[in-house]
């Protein structure tokens, strides 16, 4: 976009005291330049690589359509389509890091970049860019709706480096927008297969049909070259748990094996919390993450793992029994937490187990959370 309309209110006209009301809103235009025709690379100079997992990475660059793309110093195992851009494959090799050349042509010109693709344990060695659809729809968001922001994300944002987008909160939910998230008892409505593991809604997700989960969106959101994440929440189904469903993968397992009926969420009643240094509360979220590997996700935004309501704070074997299920199978997932606040005593544990995690409960628009984020910034 070229030109937007910033609107400065409140807060504003609380500092500006001698300002009338009536000239409380002030409108602002941001300029931005119009792209060059000729392409200009705008890759992130370090790009982190699994090994042995599948890897996806569009090239981003500005510039005149239609564009190719070239590439020296590859790790093995990864490949460029040199017409999408997109570098994709497995990395044969264990570690290492690799000086790439990247180059971009059109008709205008040419651009070349260096970066380093470092093959090693972490997918995310820069911070992710992307759209979640949360703030946007809440819980209500439908399958439409997703794939024409992540179209345009695709279109307008991508050549700048974003490249994720994320069904948020309760995509299992048939009720949602409106149904009851925090109700007194179990919310059999809540769709999930015979191993306790929710799934996508199929009215609100039709490419859900025939318990193919979310496998055909990924695929669509992939072939636009971006990366496909999913919302969850910390634990295992209630409904599963009344229902006491087995755990797929084991051998006797079932699911009130692996909860935790005693550790459940202040303000979401759809589950409950699980041993996470247990067999079975690793075996649980095996399943789970064997599942969205299968589906083809490529980011886990995990929720309510880190409480701001005592005596728990950091559900320390949940977070570190999802990191283990996360590197046990053959897809490249980064991992975020939420909600906060951290503690600066977790920080280890974090460092080791989380791509991302939130610093900060939900920051609303009032001064007492800005005065709170100077102090855990400082922490």
């Amino acid at each position: 976009m070229r030109h937007s309309i910033v609107r400065v209110a409140g807060v504003l006209a609380c500092a500006l005291a001698s300002i009338s009301a009536a000239a409380a809103t002030t409108e602002i235009t941001i300029s931005m330049p119009t792209p060059s025709a000729a392409p200009r690379l705008l890759a992130a100079g370090t790009i982190g690589v699994v090994t042995g997992k599948t890897f996806l990475y569009t090239i981003p660059a500005t510039g005149s359509r239609p564009m190719t793309f070239d590439s020296t110093g590859l790790p093995p195992g990864l490949a460029l389509d040199g017409v999408t851009g997109r570098i994709s494959g497995i990395p044969s090799t264990p570690t290492g890091r690799f000086d790439v050349t990247l180059t971009a042509i059109n008709a205008n010109g040419s651009d070349s970049r260096q970066v380093t693709i470092v093959v090693g344990n972490t997918p995310a060695l820069t911070p992710p860019m992307g759209w979640n659809s949360y703030d946007s729809f809440d819980d209500s968001v439908q399958e439409g709706e997703f794939i024409a922001q992540a179209q345009w994300l695709a279109d307008h944002l991508q050549p700048y480096g974003w490249e994720y987008v994320v069904v948020d909160f309760r995509w299992y939910d048939p009720g949602a927008p409106g149904s009851n998230q925090n109700q007194a008892g179990i919310n059999n409505a809540l769709v999930m297969d015979t191993y306790g593991r929710f799934q996508p809604d199929p009215v609100r997700f039709p490419s859900a049909i025939n318990e193919v989960g979310f496998a055909t969106l990924a695929a669509r959101v992939h072939a636009m070259g971006l990366k496909f994440g999913i919302h969850i929440m910390r634990g295992i189904p209630r409904r599963a748990v009344q229902a006491n469903t087995p755990l797929l993968g084991t051998t006797g397992f079932v699911a009130t094996d692996a909860a935790n009926t005693t550790d459940t969420s202040t303000w979401n009643s759809d589950m409950y919390g699980v041993n996470g240094g247990t067999p079975a509360g690793q075996a649980w979220y095996d399943s789970i993450v064997m599942q969205y590997a299968d589906w083809g996700v490529d980011f886990i935004k995990a929720d309510d793992m880190i409480r701001n309501v005592a005596p728990i704070l950091y559900h320390q074997s949940e977070v570190d029994a999802l990191k283990r299920a996360i590197d046990k199978f053959g897809r490249s997932m980064v991992l975020s937490l939420s909600p906060g606040e951290m503690q600066a005593a977790d920080s280890t544990d974090l460092v080791n187990n989380a791509n991302m995690w939130r610093m900060s409960n939900d920051f609303w628009d009032r001064p007492e959370d800005l005065d709170r984020m100077f102090t855990l910034a400082a922490n």
